[in-house]
């Protein structure tokens, strides 16, 4: 909660007037050290995010219009901490959760699911932009040191650009876990559930893993998600050790304001149209298709009972309708409602989380599948990522993703499948969702296929 008044202040210096507004804010038994301040302009976030050494954080929400970069961690707290500390704190926190309580060491510091509280908030406009700087601890001499910081940032801004992002890396090898053989294997197993009746739906996800000719290239790969307007989430994580995530999924998995929630429901899969009347007639033959009506339905219906069984207030804003993206078009369902005090918004989440789009039905059967059959680690990949505070926050689901580190870039795509599911169908729709990243590539790097199965000749789909 915040201990004391907002404070105003003026700060005059070479460049201008600024208004500072500080705050203070309890953190158990700490107090947080807040300063605002607005910008007349706005700056490149991948010149902010150049010099990024400790936890960094990038969002840009569905609906937003603006970026938030979140920088250096003044407090890492785990997923069960943040359940106490958000329903506490009016201060905004960043990061997720791993599919999994905890995933394999090539994760690195991302293993697990956390959430930080950066020392640096930048939010970003096409003409503005708030700076955000907070410290703990105590002292007069606090408020000195955290405005000499800021004119410490002020003096770096204004000095000269750093070059640009470098072009794309080349590829030495892309190797696809598991190859398509192994997909049609674990799809075989799948379908022999249905018919046993183990699960209805599950979704099996499968990872591409290209080495680079150079490193560090996650500002690169960033660069290349924030160039498309679409209707999707784009976010980063990265940790001290050098591991990234990031990706930009279309799928809110919930988001909070003041009482209220919203969640979406997205399953079902088309390829966009290379021309008009094509992207009709693959819009038409999805809304019309059962096996992806009977998909989609197992992730509204699966939500709705879900909402309904912890007694909340609630209603469909959209049923089944069409959601466009890049390269894809899915089957959207979005609901709206307001919590309860038996239900906030933290409680809401972690019952939540897996639903049938990244899980399966029921959903224990089905994860203990995707765990035996899997060859990737999800981690992050499906787990959940975003921002909270005592009365607001959003997170996503971390699909159309990658991890990041040193020289490679593992890249992760799902697909639900149901007892009718055509195997070659669901690899090419798992490739199709991997072009967020792969379209970014020159057209000579191999693509996998399932009349390709060897690689060695086939090209990225554009």
């Amino acid at each position: 909660m915040i201990s004391s008044p907002i404070q105003k202040e003026t700060l005059t210096t070479e460049a201008g007037s600024f208004q500072l507004c500080w705050s203070e804010h309890s953190i158990g038994s700490q107090t947080c050290h807040r300063l605002r301040v607005k910008l007349g302009r706005s700056f490149s976030p991948l010149r902010l995010l150049s010099d990024a050494t400790d936890w960094a954080f990038v969002w840009r929400g569905r609906d937003d219009g603006f970026l938030t970069l979140a920088l250096d961690a003044l407090v890492v707290i785990s997923e069960a901490e943040r359940m106490k500390v958000g329903r506490d704190s009016t201060l905004q926190w960043f990061g997720g959760q791993t599919f999994y309580a905890e995933g394999a060491d090539e994760w690195g510091d991302l293993r697990r699911g956390l959430w930080f509280l950066p020392a640096l908030t930048w939010k970003l406009a096409d003409d503005e932009s708030i700076l955000i700087i907070q410290s703990l601890g105590l002292g007069k001499d606090l408020r000195s040191q955290m405005k000499t910081r800021l004119l410490q940032i002020l003096s770096e801004l204004d000095a000269p650009c750093i070059p640009a992002v470098d072009s794309a890396p080349q590829v030495l090898q892309r190797t696809d876990l598991p190859e398509f053989d192994g997909w049609k294997r674990s799809l075989e197993a799948a379908k022999k559930g249905f018919r046993d009746g183990l699960f209805t739906k599950v979704v099996m996800s499968r990872s591409s893993r290209l080495q680079l000719d150079k490193s560090d290239t996650w500002l690169f790969w960033l660069s290349k998600l924030l160039e498309y307007r679409e209707e999707s989430y784009v976010f980063a994580i990265k940790s001290p050790d050098g591991h990234c995530f990031l990706g930009r999924s279309p799928e809110r998995l919930l988001a909070w304001k003041e009482g209220f929630f919203q969640v979406d429901a997205i399953a079902g899969t088309r390829r966009r149209g290379a021309s008009k009347d094509a992207d009709q007639s693959a819009s038409k033959d999805l809304q019309l298709s059962a096996k992806d009506l009977i998909e989609h339905r197992y992730v509204s219906l699966y939500v709705g009972s879900l909402l309904k069984n912890l007694s909340l207030s609630f209603e469909k804003v959209d049923d089944e309708k069409l959601l466009q993206l890049t390269h894809v078009q899915h089957l959207r369902t979005r609901f709206q409602g307001k919590l309860s005090p038996q239900c906030d918004a933290f409680e809401l989440l972690k019952c939540l989380h897996p639903t049938p789009a990244v899980g399966g039905l029921p959903t224990l059967p089905a994860l203990e599948f995707i765990r035996s059959h899997e060859v990737s680690e999800r981690g992050w990949y499906a787990g959940y990522i975003g921002w909270c505070s005592q009365t607001s926050g959003e997170c996503a689901i971390g699909i159309r993703s990658a991890l990041i580190y040193r020289d490679s870039i593992h890249i992760f795509a799902g697909a639900g499948i149901v007892a009718d599911s055509d195997i070659e169908a669901e690899w090419d729709e798992t490739e199709l969702k991997m072009q967020n990243f792969l379209r970014c590539l020159k057209p000579t790097i191999v693509a996998a296929g399932p009349l390709n199965h060897d690689h060695n000749e086939a090209t990225v789909q554009r």
